[in-house]
Order: C-alpha cells, then structure tokens, then sequence
C-alpha cells in the first residue's frame, strides 16, 4: 500500500508542477479584471460542480487523483477564474504535503503582484488553518486594494467563527457585507444559522426563500436545509405550526424534481 501511494505521488509532482507554472504566467491585470465577483458565471459553476466526487470505489489517492486533473483541466480553460482558483486551492489543502506546495505557489505569485487583492485572498486560503493570522492580514488587504471585492469578507466570517479566532462582532460585520454585496450568492446564507437576532434573520430568510423557491437546481435544493433553519429561528413559536406546514409543501416540490442522485438531496 506505501508503495502505491508513493508511486501515486511521483505521479502528481509534474502535474503540479505544470499547474503552477501555467498559473505563473498569468498576466497581472488580468487577474482583477475577469471574475464575476459574487459567482463562478453558469459555465464555470457546472463545471465545478461535475468535479468528481469521492464514492466508496475511490481509495482517497484515486479521488484526488481524479479530481486533480478535472481541476486542472478547469485551470487551463478558465485560468483567471477565482472560483476555480479556489477549487484548486482547496484540493491541495486537503493534503499536508501538497498545502506546503499551494502556500509556496501563492506566496511567489502574490509577491510578484502585491497590490492584487484577487492573488492576496488566493495566498490567504493557502494560510487559513496553518497561519490563519497572518491570512487575516492579507484578506484585510485585500479588501483595502478592491473594496468591490467581495470574497474575502466570506473567508472572514468562517475565521472569525471558528473557536480560535472567534469575534462575533466581526463575524456579523464581514457577513452583512458579503451578503450586501452578493444577496443572490447563496453560499453566505448559511452563517446566518449561527445567528441568534430575530431581527436581523427576518429579511434575509425572506430574501433566501425568494431566491429559491422557484428553482430546480440542485443548489437551490440543498440550501433549503438552511432556508427551514431561518424560518424557525427569525420567527416567533406561535408560528411554528405555519412553517410546519410550509416545509411539508416544499418537501412535496422538491420530491417532484427527482434529484435524488445529487448530493445536495
């Protein structure tokens, strides 16, 4: 078994090598010139979201192997996409081998072009959990270079949620940003589960409920789970009963789409 894993690692050095190199030559200006600042765009989202997944056939060497090239296959097609990025990123932190490689990658990048918010909040996913305070400073200079930048204020919120860093008031600060900016990215709804104020989750479970309830896709599917939280936490228990109900129909619609095959269902 070690020496398969370790002729599985021989096999991803050039890979990796490759990608960084192909990331390396992207010109500096176009990094905060192309992305969509609150989403991947529909041709890039379907993309990611068809990335392999991990299934009990995949030993976890096979799973990142497969997922690798899928995301790599992204970099070379949307090279300046920062939600691929992040993708890519977030597969090398799944290895202690490979983050030392993704931090070494970034850090070199980010030191070529230091007033680019999109490489500083790139380089800071690379330190988040390894040098999250050194992270923390480069999100906040991310936001100072692009305050239209929206992303990093995400990154904040799990960071200042997390038990050792934890700092409501900021939590609270950077998630009402994201959401002001972003109000139709449904990645930032669910921090608000953590949120106590009845005030405060009113409006935005009414907006998440608008997002939603029309769609039929898969995300809009999984983010009912968080929508139901809202509900009954923004609403007084003499109302439990109306939202019991209403979950009843929702579950009704969303049995209707079939998706039982994705892994939001």
């Amino acid at each position: 078994m070690s020496t398969k894993l370790s002729s599985t690692r021989d096999c991803r050095l050039p890979r990796y090598t490759l990608a960084a190199l192909l990331l390396g030559f992207i010109p500096a200006g176009v990094w905060a010139q192309t992305y969509d600042a609150c989403g991947p765009g529909p041709a890039v989202k379907a993309a990611i979201d068809q990335l392999p997944q991990h299934t009990p056939a995949d030993t976890l060497w096979e799973f990142l192997e497969k997922r690798l090239a899928a995301v790599q296959s992204l970099l070379r097609q949307y090279p300046d996409n920062v939600f691929v990025q992040r993708a890519y990123v977030s597969l090398m932190n799944s290895s202690s081998m490979e983050s030392g490689k993704a931090i070494a990658e970034y850090k070199a990048r980010h030191e070529q072009s230091p007033g680019n918010a999109q490489l500083a909040y790139q380089y800071a996913l690379t330190l988040v959990g390894r040098q999250t305070p050194d992270a923390i400073k480069l999100l906040d200079a991310a936001l100072e270079q692009d305050p239209k930048f929206p992303l990093p204020h995400l990154e904040l919120v799990t960071i200042y949620r997390s038990h050792a860093f934890l700092d409501r008031t900021q939590s609270m600060f950077h998630l009402k940003a994201y959401l002001d900016a972003c109000p139709a990215a449904l990645d930032g709804y669910g921090a608000l589960t953590g949120v106590g104020d009845k005030e405060v989750l009113r409006p935005y479970a009414e907006k998440l409920r608008a997002l939603i309830e029309s769609r039929s896709d898969a995300g809009a599917v999984g983010a009912y789970l968080t929508l139901w939280s809202l509900e009954f936490k923004a609403r007084p228990s003499s109302e439990y009963d109306a939202l019991r109900r209403q979950v009843g129909l929702d579950i009704a619609r969303l049995r209707q789409l079939k998706l039982e095959d994705k892994p939001e269902w």
